[in-house]
């Protein structure tokens, strides 16, 4: 039995003398690793843009079914709302309630006039569910927080500015505060801001504008719509309110606004009727993992209750069988460039059988001559696999640079396309050495059984 210090030198004296043969032989591998780290890598970034900020996967809209054969829906109620809270997989609920009558809006943003629909772009959500979140402070239902305290502005406007004077009924209202999502933002950026040659909303930017917010007159008209003949039969006259943006949040409608839901109720309930302020529009469920949506949907269907579409779960399986597709296309790749190994390995071993038989003669045994082979191909899987590793991380950033430097912005536009993680570097850096290892081991062992009287005298 050899010791390790004179069979790594026999080793290094191999792969020298080989070089040539054994870069040629490895090629594959590193191609085959770049393709593996590149794709896997191309996945995580964009399921992290897509199912995390656009689609949240780990998040599910329950609603009531659209169709029911005993002509019966479950109600979403607070009732409701408690019980699916207090299900193991959920994290948090929270109940959504959507306007029920028409109503449009107008305001200015950075300078610019804006007039807008707001009926069937607005929503209403629990304030205590935004807690922690930016804007979580003014996010509240004042009406409620000034109940009893209101004072009058008939005979002089009112004192706080973040405070107006509503012509219903002669009193300080404070501003409704109002939520906007990244999605609002990001089709803002994207879209509107080129059509309409207006400046775009970066990080700094937000900051600027949410405080800029509160000096911003933005007016919500209840009752009143752009679109002709959508306000009629309404059980309330129009009634004009002033809003004010508190935040930008995950938890808003994604194309809207939204407001604390007691706006809501008393809106609904005032313009439609009492039923249109009790029962919500649909639940919002957050799980505590995406992994548990497999036990908490069969539940849901249980209780007579539906998800809303997910277009999460969708964009999913596209990534999941593309991602799929492209590591069978670079295990394909090794899988070839070991079977390629194998026979470089094969050749390798009938030219220096005269000299693995002179080592089996002089007392290395079969497992230092396998030892030695299998060696061999493990260091050469190590440096295909880095060089492998090295190749798609360059041309990762090769793309993110172009992406930043030559791409328009567009909604959700991400800093990079990649997420390339220790433990996907050390898989590959590990399946390189496998196929390496796997496609040397018959010549190894073909190596170990070399009879040294034989190849001697040969």
């Amino acid at each position: 039995m050899m010791r390790t210090g004179p069979l790594w030198r026999i080793l290094k004296q191999n792969l020298r003398r080989n070089i040539r043969t054994l870069i040629l032989s490895s090629f594959g591998i590193a191609v085959g690793i770049a393709a593996f780290v590149f794709f896997w890598g191309l996945s995580a970034g964009v399921s992290a843009v897509v199912l995390h900020d656009i689609f949240p996967i780990d998040r599910i809209e329950v609603i009531a079914p659209k169709t029911s054969i005993t002509g019966l829906t479950t109600s979403l109620d607070d009732a409701l709302v408690q019980k699916i809270v207090a299900r193991p997989e959920v994290k948090t609920a929270y109940p959504k309630l959507k306007m029920a009558f028409p109503a449009k809006g107008g305001g200015r943003l950075l300078g610019n006039d804006l007039a807008f629909e707001v009926g069937g772009f607005c929503d209403g959500i629990d304030p205590t569910l935004l807690a922690g979140d930016p804007g979580a402070a003014e996010f509240k239902d004042w009406e409620e927080v000034d109940k009893g305290k209101m004072t009058s502005c008939a005979t002089q406007p009112c004192a706080n500015p973040d405070y107006f004077c509503a012509a219903a009924d002669r009193m300080c209202h404070h501003r409704v505060p109002v939520l906007v999502s990244r999605t609002v933002v990001e089709i803002y950026n994207g879209s509107f801001a080129p059509a309409h040659g207006m400046p775009k909303i970066g990080s700094m930017q937000e900051t600027a504008l949410l405080s800029a917010a509160r000096n911003l007159r933005a007016v919500i008209v209840l009752g009143e719509s752009f679109i002709a003949g959508t306000a009629a039969n309404l059980k309330h006259a129009p009634e004009l309110w002033e809003a004010v943006l508190v935040g930008i949040s995950t938890k808003a409608m994604p194309i809207g606004m939204t407001v604390p839901i007691g706006y809501l109720r008393r809106w609904n309930g005032a313009f439609v009727g009492p039923a249109a302020a009790r029962s919500y529009s649909s639940i919002l469920v957050d799980l505590k993992d995406r992994s548990q949506i497999s036990t908490f949907l069969p539940w849901l269907r249980q209780q007579g209750l539906d998800q809303e579409e997910s277009q999460a779960e969708r964009i999913s399986l596209v990534i999941t069988i593309v991602t799929a597709l492209f590591v069978f296309i670079a295990f394909t790749i090794m899988f070839i460039s070991a079977v390629n190994i194998s026979h470089t390995f094969f050749m390798m071993v009938s030219e220096r059988r005269r000299e693995l038989g002179l080592m089996r003669a002089l007392g290395a045994s079969r497992a230092d001559v396998w030892k030695l082979v299998v060696g061999e191909a493990a260091v050469i899987g190590l440096v295909a696999g880095a060089f492998g590793v090295i190749a798609a991380l360059l041309l990762a950033h090769g793309i993110d640079s172009f992406s930043a430097s030559r791409l328009p912005d567009y909604p959700f536009k991400p800093h990079t396309y990649f997420a390339f993680s220790p433990a996907l570097i050390a898989a590959a850096i590990g399946f390189a050495v496998l196929f390496c290892v796997v496609g040397a081991s018959l010549p190894a062992r073909k190596a170990a059984r070399t009879d040294p009287a034989a190849a001697l005298a040969g």
